[in-house]
This record gives structure tokens, sequence and C-alpha cells, in this order.
């Protein structure tokens, strides 16, 4: 499997849309090529003026830390996460109707049969799963978020199931968000059986 198309899936529908970190890589080129040019600049001025090669040298120090910061933040799914919706997709197999891969923190937002969603994503540096029936859809999110928002109610007499408010991705339509409300669970992945995770899917 090419280690870009980690997300085609044996017996499973390509996603309809893949995010791209295409653009935060040509970013960090430009960065480097420009930390370069300075540092050519520097060894110049320097001749000429110290204060102001240990300032520029200041600058670029400071540019470094936040292209890091920002690359951090413009991370692609990490292999564990890979390793979880490859899984879980060949499991839920043509129970799949509609998956894609949202932005680099929702690494996968499904809607299976029956009408229930189904995302991996990462909260904290941790990578989640939520599994949720919509009872409610309430509308289209002003803002975008990072990451899917949640926010969990005990249902009574219920052994599993939560009451669920979301915000998160369209699956057809990653691009648009909405707020939901519905009965689901949520999971820390690198605790869940992905066995029990399609057969709570399969009976909300």
């Amino acid at each position: 499997m090419a280690k870009d198309k980690w997300w085609i899936i044996e017996g499973a529908p390509k996603p309809v849309y893949v995010y791209s970190s295409k653009d935060s890589r040509r970013r960090h080129m430009v960065f480097v090529l420009i930390s370069v040019i300075v540092l050519a600049s520097i060894y110049l001025i320097d001749i000429f003026s110290s204060e102001l090669a240990i300032l520029m040298l200041s600058l670029l120090i400071f540019g470094q830390i936040i292209d890091g910061i920002v690359s951090f933040y413009k991370r692609t799914p990490g292999e564990t996460e890979k390793a979880v919706v490859r899984n879980l997709v060949k499991l839920l197999g043509k129970r799949v109707v509609v998956w894609s891969i949202p932005t680099r923190y929702i690494v996968a937002a499904i809607r299976i049969r029956g009408g229930v969603f189904i995302y991996v994503f990462v909260d904290k540096g941790r990578a989640m799963i939520l599994v949720i029936k919509p009872v409610m859809f309430m509308g289209i999110a002003v803002k975008k978020h990072v990451t899917i928002k949640v926010k969990k109610t005990k249902i009574k007499h219920e052994k599993a199931e939560e009451r669920i408010e979301a915000i998160a991705p369209y699956p057809e339509n990653p691009r648009m968000w909405y707020k939901i409300v519905g009965k689901g669970v949520l999971v820390d992945a690198s605790r869940a059986d992905l066995n029990d995770i399609v057969s709570i899917a399969n009976n909300l």
C-alpha cells in the first residue's frame, strides 16, 4: 500500500474527500528557502553591523520556533490513527455508504447504513471514536472547529449509549459543519475493541 494512499481499503469504497497536507509542506519549503537567504544576508550584514546581524538572527530563530509550532498543528494522521480507520472501515465493509477524511484532526467521517455516523478524530492528543445516530440536526455551524466538539449526557436505563451533542463535519461534504443531537457513544480508540464499535453501530 502506497504511503500516501493509506485510505485505499480492500472491500470498502474510496473516501469522497481526502484532506491534503500539500499546502503546509509547500509553506515549510518556502520558509526553509527564506531562512537560507536570511542566513546569507546575516553573514554579509555582520561585516557592517553586528547589532543588525544579531537582530536578524533573533528574528530567524523566532520564525523557526513559530514554524515548528505551526507544523505541529498542521499534523497529518499518525500511524495509530490510520490503523484504526483502516481496520474499522474494513470491518464495516459494505455497510459503509460514504466516508471522507475531513481534516488533519478528523481522520474519518463515516456514514453507514441505518443512518449511523462514525467519527475517528484526535482530541487533546488522543484518538477518539464517536458513534452517533442523529435524532436532530440543529443547523449548520457558523464557526468551524479544529476538531469535533462533543457534549454527552448519560441516558437513564441505558448501559452504554449516551445523549450526544456534537459539532462535526458532514461525511458527504466535510467542508460543511453542523450541530447534531443523537444517541451514541464516545470512546478512547486506544481502549476500544473495534468489533464492539461495529456491534454498537449496528444496534443503534
